[in-house]
């Protein structure tokens, strides 16, 4: 009923609506008339020849044209998903976008797809994130920990390596080396949390983290480049620390500990994308981008 009641305010008039819907007058007329009975309003009087919208029919058309203007969208993208546009949100760490973001961005260039890929993270706290999913905030997450929730599916596209990483000329590099000296240092610690703790202190298992931590910081990449120009020292994940390691002149040590420790990131969406053409070609392209990196 709405797309008569949008054409009639649109088309100015029953007889121009149904023109540019290509429906009968009469259709137009009845489809307006049960609104106006479930509404138990008058949404359109007459002034001479052409019926206008009142206030309340304004109100009406202002509400529900983008929400039709949307279904209208997804039923296009379903006939012809190259040709509508999409925009596709996800949550994930910033550190974790350097090593997809770019990559993806050329692909859709490439592809047939009209593609708007947006992050919309505003916490790194990963367990808000879930629930964003659950409530389609967003169309996928990537993340340092499993969804465990029915009806999602949770792939692991990466394990990392946490390393060490000082300026190559810092004074005490020789102490990362060692497990007593390690917690010596001043770190400036990355503020990712999993399961309500920075990342590193889960690394720790039952040892508690007795870092000196002076600076704290949600950006690996902002990490790196305040260790390149101070004394601090900080944990980064290998593939970033490998990649800025010239740049910024970084020497890179491993952690100091008997137990290898890796952190996966997971790659979690809802099971019903095959519906979903767009997003199921990015969740394709996120896999292949991840694998050059084994």
């Amino acid at each position: 009923m709405f797309k008569y009641f949008i054409a009639v305010i649109e088309e100015q008039g029953v007889s121009n609506a149904a023109k540019a819907l290509g429906v009968t007058p009469s259709a137009v007329s009845q489809n307006i008339a049960k609104l106006n009975e479930f509404y138990n309003d008058v949404l359109f009087v007459r002034v001479g020849t052409s019926l206008v919208a009142t206030t309340n029919g304004m109100n009406l058309y202002r509400s529900v044209k983008p929400a039709v203007e949307e279904l209208s969208s997804q039923a296009k993208a379903h006939k012809n998903p190259t040709k509508s546009k999409r925009t596709i949100s996800f949550l994930s760490h910033k550190d974790v976008d350097l090593l997809f973001y770019p990559q993806l961005l050329e692909r859709v260039s490439q592809s047939g797809f009209d593609i708007s890929l947006l992050n919309t993270t505003t916490s790194v706290n990963e367990e808000l994130w879930f629930d964003e999913l659950v409530q389609r905030k967003a169309d996928f997450i990537l993340s340092t920990q499993p969804m465990q929730f029915t009806g999602y599916e949770s792939t692991v596209l990466l394990k990392q390596e946490p390393v060490s990483v000082c300026r190559t000329d810092h004074p005490y590099k020789e102490k990362l080396t060692d497990e007593q000296g390690f917690f010596e240092l001043d770190f400036i610690a990355y503020t990712t949390r999993q399961n309500h703790k920075r990342l590193f202190q889960n690394m720790l298992k039952n040892q508690p983290d007795t870092r000196n931590i002076v600076y704290q910081s949600d950006s690996m990449l902002t990490s790196l480049y305040m260790v390149s120009k101070s004394d601090l020292v900080c944990l980064a994940f290998t593939h970033h620390a490998e990649k800025f390691k010239q740049a910024l002149g970084l020497s890179i040590l491993p952690l100091p500990f008997k137990e290898r420790v890796e952190v996966p990131i997971y790659l979690s969406y809802r099971k019903n994308i095959p519906t979903d053409t767009a997003l199921k070609w990015v969740i394709e392209q996120l896999e292949q981008i991840f694998s050059e990196y084994h």
